[in-house]
């Protein structure tokens, strides 16, 4: 059976960025809400298993292809890509579109006359 994990690079992308759904998948990864539970312990995890991956490439067992995406999404989710420190969860971008969705649905609503009737 062949895996459908494309091999780890540092510097590509999980998904083919030539192509809608992997742009869209990409998009999808970047506002995971599961990257707003990310502690600081997780991302010393994931800084260490990529600069393991730096000094040794991928002949160690636990350094399969599928974690190591893993801790590429957490340190793109999480770190600031100019000052390299870690963004607060209220300002990483998973929590932005969530927030903004809730925005749009109530501005939405207030435009459109949109309103629950009493009782409902």
């Amino acid at each position: 059976m062949m895996s459908d994990v494309p091999k780890f690079t540092l510097s590509g992308t999980r998904y083919d960025q030539s192509q809608f759904l992997g742009r869209f998948l990409g998009f999808l990864h970047m506002v995971d809400p599961r990257i707003l539970l990310v502690t600081s312990s997780d991302v010393t995890a994931a800084r260490s298993l990529l600069s393991r991956f730096e000094k040794e490439g991928t002949n160690d067992t636990d350094l399969t292809d599928e974690a190591l995406w893993d801790a590429k999404k957490t340190i793109d989710g999480v770190i600031h890509p100019t000052f390299n420190e870690e963004i607060h969860p209220l300002f990483r971008m998973a929590g932005e579109y969530q927030r903004a969705s809730g925005l749009r649905r109530v501005s939405w609503r207030r435009a459109t006359g949109c309103q629950r009737k009493k009782g409902e």
